[in-house]
């Protein structure tokens, strides 16, 4: 016999946004006075890096990586294109890239671990 819970969309949505609060506070990753980041390490772990995980479990292997993206925002590639079409016939130059934003995580590959998380409204390409 299976025993589950059934709960609406805002529910899920309320819940996201008082994780996210939460955790922002607990691990935020801070830039400039602003939130940039989750540090992933201090929510599973209670530890501030690699290093220091390293200490806390000196058994484990740690080969990290990281990466980003720079995903278009909804709707902003159709848009990117009409606007291109017409700076081209007003002889003007095209823009490089939609509007979009940066998402950017690192990972410990061994241990199959997401370390940090960040996710930022502007594209730093």
């Amino acid at each position: 016999m299976e025993l589950g819970i059934q709960v609406d969309r805002d529910t899920v949505r309320n819940y996201a946004k008082r994780f996210e609060k939460k955790v922002k506070k607990y691990a935020g990753m801070h830039l400039f006075d602003q939130i940039v980041g989750i540090n992933l390490l201090r929510v599973m772990f209670d530890v501030e890096n690699v290093k220091e995980l390293r200490k806390k479990y000196p058994h484990k292997k740690y080969d990290g990586v990281a990466d980003e993206t720079y995903p278009a925002i909804k709707g902003a590639k159709k848009k990117f294109k009409e606007i291109n079409k017409k700076r081209k016939l007003e002889g003007k130059e095209p823009f490089k890239w939609p509007k979009g934003f940066t998402l950017a995580v690192g990972y410990l590959a061994l241990l199959k671990l997401y370390t940090s998380l960040v996710l930022n409204e502007v594209p730093f390409s």
